[in-house]
């Protein structure tokens, strides 16, 4: 790399910013949908959003070059990237670049987590992740988008990866909507289950479960993990809560498992685990939004075998999947 395209690519990486702001404010505008809809012009885009002609001209522009909409005689259009912003698009993403444009300024105190430790979301907000969705509802209500945006396509490839008719009933731990286990259980007539999570989640799990017709072999159970488990199951499933939490957090999480699962029973985590080496890696960058914003990480296997042996669970093998996590069982170590 030359002296010219070293420079060239540090200012990339320093005003990566403005692009998630960019794209945070046309998505909180809905600007898509309006373009979807026949709005076109800039006039009747800034009458339509409630903004000024000028400034939402001059984002637009740099959203033209930037590739996410088109210009053309004065009508804009969407492009493939810009369809993606639609909150009606099948793989939108609308909700996820309203997320991370809300939570920006948890990455201003990314030094705040380096020196302490502690997530930069809770430096700037006053508290943590999980505690401010309770208190600021909308926000939540966006958190709950992009889970179902970007873990709702892995409930397909995780059902498949997995022989779960080995279990007589499977417990999702933070099964939020329940949308993985309304996948996992369909097809899978002798397989009950219970969707786990905290008593406003679990009312919206019961309602999805009944639209599913699944009401007489999946049920939501409300409850705290960090106090109990579920009874009943042999087998408990955690997808994406483990990275959420410190190893001492998790440690928690797992021994109340353990605590609750049969001798036989067998604990899945569904995480992206991040590889050995100094390759690029999406379980990497999925690491450093952890660090900043929930205050947990994403592990390595040996992490992982160093995480359930303080738990009381064995290690016993890493299956992969289809999309980017694995599942990471574990048998309640005698």
């Amino acid at each position: 790399m030359t002296e010219a395209e070293a420079r060239e690519r540090l200012g990339e990486l320093t005003t990566g910013y403005a692009r998630t702001q960019a794209v945070f404010a046309v998505a909180e505008l809905g600007i898509a949908d309006l373009i979807a809809n026949g709005t076109t012009s800039i006039d009747e885009l800034a009458s339509a959003s409630g903004t000024r002609r000028e400034p939402l001209f001059r984002l637009l522009r740099f959203l033209v070059g930037e590739g996410v909409f088109d210009l053309q005689d004065g009508v804009y259009s969407l492009t493939p990237v810009g369809e993606l912003l639609r909150s009606d698009a099948p793989s939108s993403r609308r909700s996820g670049a309203r997320m991370m444009g809300r939570f920006l300024p948890a990455w201003g105190e990314i030094v705040h987590s380096l020196r302490t430790g502690e997530s930069g979301f809770e430096k700037a907000y006053g508290t943590r992740l999980f505690d401010h969705m309770t208190a600021y509802p909308e926000d939540g209500a966006i958190f709950d988008a992009v889970m179902t945006e970007v873990h709702g396509k892995e409930s397909a490839p995780i059902s498949r990866a997995y022989d779960f008719e080995s279990f007589r009933c499977l417990a999702d731990i933070g099964g939020g909507n329940g949308s993985l286990m309304i996948e996992i259980l369909t097809g899978r007539p002798d397989l009950t289950g219970i969707v786990f999570d905290r008593p406003d989640v679990a009312e919206r799990a019961s309602e999805r479960i009944a639209e599913a017709g699944l009401s007489g072999r999946l049920r939501a159970e409300a409850g705290d993990f960090f106090r109990a488990a579920p009874e009943g199951a042999d087998g408990h499933l955690l997808r994406h809560i483990i990275h959420d939490w410190t190893d001492d957090e998790c440690t928690i999480i797992l021994e109340k498992c353990r605590a609750a699962l049969p001798p036989d029973g067998r604990i899945l985590v569904a995480e992206a685990v991040v590889p050995e080496g100094n390759e690029p890696a999406l379980a990497k960058s999925f690491d450093l939004s952890m660090m900043v914003i929930a205050g947990g990480k994403e592990r390595t296997e040996a992490e992982y075998r160093a995480l359930y042996d303080r738990a009381g669970f064995e290690l016993t093998r890493i299956v992969p999947t289809n999309c980017p996590v694995s599942l990471i069982e574990g048998r309640p170590r005698s």
